[in-house]
């Protein structure tokens, strides 16, 4: 027969294994997934973030700097019939063409190596760039040769004038950090469509179970 002492005793010692069982069973908070509306808010913006940044550089590695690096004169005198020159400009991503004393029957055509080479072959010259009626043309380069064609008379004078301009993209370098971008949009895009496809499939299934073991 035990003391009121001893027993008294083991409900002290008790006391600490309840208190310790108690707090152990205290609920734990868990982390619950965003629902499914504000996880396709978040991809949303993400996937249009990505988006309009990538554009946006695309856009500022297209933008051109129009540099003008000079002027060239050429003048003389045309014999009847076709004169070819080959100009000796330096290298020019275009140029503006006037003609300071038009006269009707002269024409000029600035040809390129390959329309030069397919003239060499057939004789036939593409149509004229610069004649008495348009004095002023705007020429892209490179350009390989100028055939001119005199049909008035012998001794035909003439003068040319060309100012020459340079274009560049000097942050054509953003085009290269943008594609990453656009790609990761992409990706991202795939995925959530990827994933909202597969919820739905699992939830049709789960549905699917649900109502055959209803049955």
């Amino acid at each position: 027969m035990h003391s009121p002492e001893n027993d008294g005793g083991r409900r002290q010692r008790e006391v600490p294994d309840e208190a310790f069982t108690a707090s152990s069973q205290e609920p734990v908070a868990l982390r619950t997934p965003p629902p499914p509306l504000r996880r396709r808010l978040i991809a949303a913006v993400m996937i249009a973030a990505l988006l309009a940044t990538g554009l946006a550089l695309i856009a500022f590695s297209l933008e051109q700097d129009v540099t003008r690096i000079g002027n060239e004169t050429l003048s003389g005198t045309l014999d009847l019939g076709a004169s070819v020159y080959e100009p000796t400009f330096e290298d020019f991503s275009y140029a503006e063409v006037s003609w300071a004393d038009p006269k009707c029957g002269v024409r000029f055509h600035f040809l390129n190596f390959l329309e030069y080479r397919d003239y060499l072959d057939s004789g036939v010259l593409p149509p004229a760039a610069i004649n008495c009626d348009r004095v002023e043309a705007v020429v892209e380069g490179p350009l390989s040769s100028i055939v001119m064609a005199n049909e008035r008379e012998s001794g035909a004078n003439y003068t040319l004038r060309f100012d020459l301009y340079v274009v560049s993209r000097p942050r054509a370098w953003l085009g290269v950090v943008a594609l990453p971008l656009l790609f990761a949009a992409s990706l991202l895009a795939i995925m959530t469509f990827l994933r909202e496809a597969l919820v739905k499939l699992a939830e049709s299934f789960s549905l699917r179970q649900k109502m055959e073991r209803e049955k």
